[in-house]
């Protein structure tokens, strides 16, 4: 197989990696992205109309810092599953900050 420059963990990539049983078997944390959609709760609408639903955002961005924080065997693991040579990931920290790392 190929080996990829950069793969980059976006949210959608992230659902497909947890669609992965091979993955899942090797991280278990990934299959929290496949959970049924959170539904928004009754009378907590904005003035758009739109519900406010923010729990998907923050199930993705925990499993960006959990991917991040692996040991160094896990993340190597990672990129060999992904015949990758990096592995980029985007994501907010808790105080809201965009960051970009390389693993």
């Amino acid at each position: 197989m190929a080996q990829h420059a950069v793969v980059i963990l976006e949210d959608g990539t992230l659902r497909y990696l947890a669609s992965r049983a091979d993955l899942v078997a090797e991280f278990p944390f990934l299959r929290q992205l496949l959970e049924r959609e959170p539904r928004p709760r009754r009378g907590g609408r904005c003035c758009t109309g739109k519900a406010p639903n923010n729990e998907r955002g923050d199930m993705v961005s925990q499993v960006k810092r959990t991917l991040i924080a692996m040991s160094r065997a896990k993340r190597e693991r990672l990129k060999a599953m992904l015949s990758a040579s990096t592995v980029r990931i985007t994501y907010r920290d808790p105080k809201n900050k965009i960051k970009t790392v390389d693993i």
